[in-house]
This record gives C-alpha cells, structure tokens and sequence, in this order.
C-alpha cells in the first residue's frame, strides 16, 4: 500500500487574484484620468492658449536652423512681448561659426499660433 502527500494548493491564488484587480482597476481608473489631464493642459483642448514660453522654444528651433553649428547653441538674453499666441520674441545666441569659433549673434522672432491648422507661423531673422 502506498501513501501519497496530499495534494496543496498554493496559498498565493488569492494574492494573484487580488493584485490582478487592482492592476485592472489602475489602468481601466487611471488611464482615462491620466489621459484628461494631458489633454486640459494643452495638447488639443479649445480653452488652450500658447504661452510665451512655448513660442520662444519654436522660435530657438528656427534660430538653430540657421546656425552652422546648432548643437552648440547656447541661448542667452531676450525680451518678449505680446499674449494670447502673438508674439515678438528676441534674444542673442551663442554658438560656433564655420571656422569653430564661437560667435554672439541677435536675434528677432515674430510668431503666431493658428488655432484653426494648429502650428506656429511666423519668421525668425540673425542679425548680421
């Protein structure tokens, strides 16, 4: 005659379980939450308006466009003013020039948001 252990079961089934709901609960709760306030800060609501902040970051990127060197871009100074997505935005950059050299150069920006195809429009110039 042979004994045989009695079979178990592990006592983790009810921890797995437990942790799988509250996996599900977060991302079923906290995406949809997580997804609203991305969109209230910004990213396509109607009530959003550009700040002057993220006009100067477009207006940099133009600058750099047209620095030999734009990795070494080093913004410095600036001056702003205008609201709701218009904006005259100025400043001076510091980067290398062709022979390596780093050279102070000013800038001027002028730049406003469409609502209507969502981009920045506008120019920006080096001063020579």
């Amino acid at each position: 005659m042979s004994e045989t252990a009695p079979e178990s079961t592990p006592k983790s089934n009810g921890k797995r379980l437990g942790l799988g709901c509250l996996v599900v609960a977060i991302v079923v709760i906290g995406v949809p939450a997580a997804c609203t306030a991305v969109l209230s800060m910004g990213g396509s609501g109607s009530d959003w308006t550009p700040t002057v902040t993220e006009a100067r970051t477009v207006c940099e990127g133009w600058v750099k466009d047209q620095l030999k060197a734009p990795a070494t871009a080093h913004f410095v100074d600036g001056s702003s003013t205008g609201s709701a997505g218009t904006y005259s935005i100025s400043g001076s950059v510091d980067a290398e020039n062709s022979f390596g050299a780093l050279i102070r150069t000013d800038w001027t920006c002028t730049i406003d948001y469409s609502a209507t195809d969502k981009k920045w429009h506008g120019s920006a110039d080096l001063a020579n």
